[in-house]
């Protein structure tokens, strides 16, 4: 640590910080934002600055992100829907946001050539980003039942 900026950080010479975490990469990049933490901190100190600037409240670290989304286990929600456009909207908003914490969650609906204006509703879903999930609407021309659509 820099000696000119030491006696705010009770003069320590070294700075000890756990990555909790056992993915090397994931590490390298969560040690690649502590350092800049305390870059961001220097400078503050040196410029007569008080309050504590964090990196952590830039934009998030996209590296970061996508090295833990590697790191889950991927689930898909296959919603089929016929005529279901007066459930479908609280079908979607039942979808526990904690599931994202844990996996990487994709939602997708396929509309089984409703006749009425179930597809719609999973369109205006999808364009509001009501959804904590990446999200998919597709349409079958002709209704094959749920047995075919899975298959």
């Amino acid at each position: 640590m820099p000696k000119d900026v030491r006696h705010r950080f009770d003069n320590k010479k070294q700075i000890w910080k756990s990555a909790k975490t056992s993915n090397l990469k994931e590490a390298l990049l969560i040690r690649d934002q502590v350092l800049a933490d305390y870059k961001l901190q220097f400078i503050a100190i040196r410029s007569g600055g008080t309050n504590k600037v964090y990196a952590k409240d830039a934009p998030s670290n996209p590296k970061i992100e996508e090295c833990q989304k590697k790191d889950k286990k991927k689930v898909l929600i296959f919603i089929v829907a016929y005529n279901a456009e007066k459930t479908l909207e609280d079908v979607l908003n039942r979808i526990p946001a904690s599931l994202q914490k844990d996996f990487n969650t994709e939602i997708l609906v396929i509309d089984d050539a409703s006749k009425d204006n179930t597809f719609h509703i999973g369109l205006s879903h999808k364009r509001k980003s009501i959804s904590k999930f990446p999200f998919n609407v597709l349409k079958n021309p002709i209704n094959q039942g749920y047995g075919e659509i899975k298959k």
